[in-house]
């Protein structure tokens, strides 16, 4: 649903994204709903991640094609927020979304028979752990900003290393905002 998100706040094909994506590599699918937030720009509203609707139906039309290029996919997860199920209609469009993940993964190349096949990489962890102090600084940086609403305009003047905020459009920088001070309330 992020990359459906994505699609849809940026006006992009979500085959486009997923093409984009190291497919390979994947070893978890995680599908959702979400829903529109008015936009304070008044410009168009933005699609959310907020795990509290139905799959969109057109996360089902690529799904297919997504996990048969899924070579080392693991699992495939659904999530929906637990509050979000109170109807008997949420609650049946919940199990059909469910059976609807259920038979693709049954009709796919990828029916379970890998696993049989599945060498995990042992880990083996440096002593001393990896870090980028100038990463974690404008991360915590950047999340202060959002987390303190200061102006979207303001955001995209810092100047940063990694991040290259001038480029952000003002409305997801908004979406950011409010993201985590959804998530983070205090």
């Amino acid at each position: 649903h992020n990359i459906y998100c994505q699609a849809c706040n940026f006006g992009i094909e979500i085959q486009e994204i997923m093409d984009w994506y190291p497919l390979d590599k994947v070893k978890e699918i995680h599908l959702s709903g979400g829903s529109w937030q008015e936009s304070v720009y008044g410009k168009r509203p933005v699609r959310r991640d907020t795990h509290d609707d139905s799959i969109p139906k057109e996360l089902f039309s690529v799904l297919p094609s997504v996990v048969s290029q899924c070579q080392h996919l693991e699992y495939v997860i659904i999530e929906r927020l637990g509050h979000t199920l109170k109807t008997d209609e949420e609650k049946e469009n919940f199990l059909t979304d469910f059976n609807r993940v259920k038979k693709i993964i049954e009709a796919s190349d990828w029916n379970g028979e890998q696993k049989k096949n599945w060498k995990k990489k042992e880990i083996k962890l440096t002593e001393k752990p990896l870090e980028d102090r100038v990463l974690f600084e404008e991360q915590s940086r950047l999340t202060q900003l959002l987390f303190d609403h200061v102006d979207a305009a303001v955001i995209k003047d810092v100047d940063f290393h990694y991040f290259k905020t001038e480029n952000w459009d003002l409305e997801m920088i908004l979406t950011a905002q409010n993201m985590i001070r959804k998530w983070n309330p205090y």
